[in-house]
């Protein structure tokens, strides 16, 4: 689609370790050679640098200083972000004729080289959830906010207990269940509440809202296996506040990080899950309000 053609990377984060003029100079480098492509972050030492990988506060860093230069990537975070930063700065280096030393801290998993296995587990929650709420929706004409709600609940907890599950005899490899199974359940309960509350509040506009708005501009602007980092505008501005963007890269952080970034992501999901319910509860209010009691109708003619 119109989200993944032609990637270009922006504002990669990248932590630079070493003397200060030496980090001005290959910032400087870096700008010229791919101007915006970069966003630099200042950082003391190795270890730090390691750390702000592994907590994906950056996709890689360079080392340099003492001897040869150092590229610590993670191919687990994306391998768009993990080539462009070993590939621009291992040109550089030997320009100036050294011979960097390339290291994946935190490499994929050799069961899922490409790393398909969050996008897949995400995009079949994301669909599943929206559907699982145009069909309730079908089923049940005028359910109360109460039932509702308590289907949403029932759901979100079933389908983080099975994709989780899913996931664990699928891919081959030792997987934090519990946090993987909390985390889909959170991403289906922010998509099948806020469906819930587009439809409550657009009537049948509402399932194409939600369609177009959760589902297809979602999932293009998740940044799929490449990283939000290499999208254009505006889905590098959508990726992180939509669902399936953020539901991504929680799930991405849990498989392949042990968590590492992934707090303000669930509190992306935990907005939108409010956020949905607190329409929901609000034309509930509305509508209790607004209906007239059958006693005091009177006729008029």
């Amino acid at each position: 689609g119109a989200a993944l053609h032609r990637p270009q990377p922006h504002d990669v984060p990248v932590g630079i370790v070493g003397p200060e003029l030496l980090k001005e100079r290959v910032v400087a480098g870096a700008q010229a050679n791919a101007p915006g492509a970069f966003s630099f972050q200042s950082l003391s030492s190795a270890a730090d640098a390691r750390s702000a990988i592994e907590d994906r506060d950056v996709a890689g860093a360079l080392i340099i200083g003492s001897g040869e230069p150092q590229i610590l990537v993670a191919g687990a975070g994306g391998q768009a972000a993990s080539g462009v930063i070993s590939g621009t700065f291992v040109s550089m280096a030997k320009a100036f004729g050294q011979a960097p030393v390339v290291e994946d801290v935190q490499p994929l998993p050799e069961s899922d080289t490409l790393g398909l296995v969050p996008f897949f587990l995400v995009l079949g929650v994301t669909v599943s959830a929206f559907v699982f709420q145009l069909l309730a929706r079908e089923q049940e004409k005028g359910p109360t906010l109460r039932a509702a709600i308590m289907s949403l609940l029932v759901f979100a907890v079933v389908t983080g207990l099975v994709a989780g599950l899913a996931v664990g005899i699928g891919v081959g490899f030792a997987i934090n269940y519990w946090a993987l199974a909390g985390v889909c359940a959170l991403l289906a309960l922010a998509v099948a509440a806020a469906t819930l509350a587009c439809c409550r509040l657009f009537g049948r506009a509402g399932v194409g809202i939600a369609g177009l708005v959760i589902i297809l501009l979602g999932n293009a602007s998740s940044g799929s296996v490449i990283g939000s980092h290499f999208l254009p505008q505006p889905f590098r501005w959508l990726s992180p506040v939509l669902p399936a963007g953020s539901g991504l890269e929680a799930a991405r952080s849990v498989l392949y990080f042990d968590g590492g970034g992934v707090g303000w992501r669930l509190v992306v999901l935990a907005l939108w899950v409010a956020g949905a319910f607190a329409i929901l509860a609000a034309l509930g209010l509305w509508r209790r309000r607004t209906r007239r009691p059958v006693g005091l109708q009177v006729r008029l003619w």
